[in-house]
């Protein structure tokens, strides 16, 4: 009988207690995470508070398309990434009973939950009240052509698919698109009152925000790669980003960077749940630091983490209730 190698024995007690550890800090920061969830479920009550920088930013602006074209279409994407945050902290909670690592969702969702975050602070960081009007407008109209492939397939379900027989359904729906046609024209108008900008790609909005955090360390999270010398916040997030888009799209080269299994596999998760954590919150700070009305105290309630309120205070700074120009 082959008695086992002493080495191989150590070696994986090894990879599984260092395995456990990052599982455990996975879990405390996915945890983190969900402290955004009150936050994210309760903001739009009271989205911003009066005489605030964002509200300026909203005020007698594209009023025809939406009342607040620039906190509204800041905090969507930030409370998308929250709910994703929430998921996250859900999924591993979960993997005791289900005795799954779920490291496809995981990946997936802090993706997204990076991805997302990032696109508020992308809207939100220019200091400069036009750009901040211009990029919502932009951002959105981005948002339309998206919406416009979307028109081509139902105008073909009802031309020629099951929709044939619903003349109804079809009157309704052109409704719609005569209204989407108007708004696009809203946007046009919006575009020529502010300056110009160009929407990028996903991956290069994750690394604008990253970069612009590198540039503004967040005071609440001295732990993290934030400004840091030779590799930073925007190096951690993009390349994390990258390799889980390529997870996302079924690619196998990722498979080249997890040769050790469960631990590889461990870390890149714990990255991924970390990197999406930092982005949410500091989204949410960014938020909340031109929500706030600084000058005169509100009725505005605080629901984010007590943790992010140094962050806050200092980001806010920069972002002065000053009205915008006639």
């Amino acid at each position: 009988m082959n008695r086992p190698d002493p080495q191989a024995v150590f070696d994986a007690l090894r990879r599984r207690a260092e395995t456990q550890a990052i599982i455990a800090r996975t879990e405390a920061k996915a945890k983190r995470g969900a402290e955004l969830g009150p936050w994210s479920l309760n903001v739009r009550r009271d989205l911003v508070a009066p005489q605030s920088s964002l509200a300026l930013d909203d005020a007698g602006f594209m009023s025809d398309y939406a009342g607040d074209m620039v906190s509204g279409t800041a905090v969507f994407p930030i409370m998308s990434a929250v709910d994703g945050l929430t998921a996250i902290n859900e999924l591993i909670k979960g993997r005791e009973i289900s005795r799954e690592s779920h490291a496809g969702s995981l990946l997936t969702l802090s993706r997204m939950a990076t991805e997302s975050a990032a696109t508020t602070i992308w809207l939100l960081s220019s200091t400069d009240r036009a750009m901040r009007r211009g990029l919502s407008v932009r951002f959105t109209a981005s948002e339309l052509k998206e919406q416009r492939k979307y028109h081509s397939s139902i105008r073909k379900m009802f031309k020629q698919g099951p929709g044939k027989n619903q003349p109804v359904e079809y009157q309704k729906f052109l409704e719609h698109v005569r209204l989407f046609d108007e708004r696009v024209e809203m946007l046009k108008r919006g575009e020529n009152q502010t300056p110009k900008a160009k929407v990028p790609n996903n991956t290069s909005i994750v690394e604008a925000a990253a970069k612009w955090v590198d540039e503004h360390p967040p005071p609440h999270d001295t732990n993290g790669s934030f400004g840091r010398e030779g590799y930073g916040f925007e190096d951690a997030a993009t390349s994390f980003y990258t390799i889980s888009s390529a997870i996302v799209h079924g690619l196998k080269w990722p498979l080249d960077y997890i040769p050790n299994g469960e631990v590889d596999l461990s870390r890149m998760i714990m990255e991924g749940v970390g990197i999406a954590v930092s982005m949410a919150e500091c989204a949410v700070a960014l938020f909340e630091a031109q929500a706030q009305n600084w000058n005169t105290e509100t009725k505005r309630q605080i629901l984010y983490p007590t943790s992010l309120q140094q962050t806050v205070e200092e980001w806010a700074r920069h972002y002065p209730a000053d009205p915008p120009e006639a």
